[in-house]
Parts: C-alpha cells; sequence; structure tokens
C-alpha cells in the first residue's frame, strides 16, 4: 500500500518476510515462548491459505 496516496499495490512473501516466519520459530525454539510459536502458526496458516486461494 502506498501511504501517501492510499494505493494498493502487488505484494507477496519474498525476502524480506520469510525472515518473519524463521524468526518467530527460532524465537520459540530459543525462549520456549508458546506464544511465538501461536503467532508462526497463524502466520502460516494464513500464507499458506492465499498461496492455495490466489486472492491477486
Amino acid at each position: 500500500m502506498d501511504v501517501f496516496f492510499a494505493a494498493l499495490q502487488d505484494a507477496g512473501i519474498g525476502t524480506s518476510i520469510d525472515s518473519f516466519y524463521e524468526y518467530l520459530l527460532k524465537a520459540y525454539l530459543l525462549f520456549g515462548d508458546e506464544e511465538y510459536l501461536f503467532i508462526f502458526q497463524e502466520a502460516y496458516a494464513a500464507a499458506m491459505y492465499y498461496l492455495f486461494n490466489d486472492p491477486w
């Protein structure tokens, strides 16, 4: 989204966002906090849903 002109642009999972998923899992393994695992599972499920149900 272009915050200056409020226009949606093409988006996808690429090199920037994949670290988000990676670090959620690593944080869970390192700290043992189940909230990291929960957030990963929710985000991963959403990514898989939109991967197989192409909205764009």
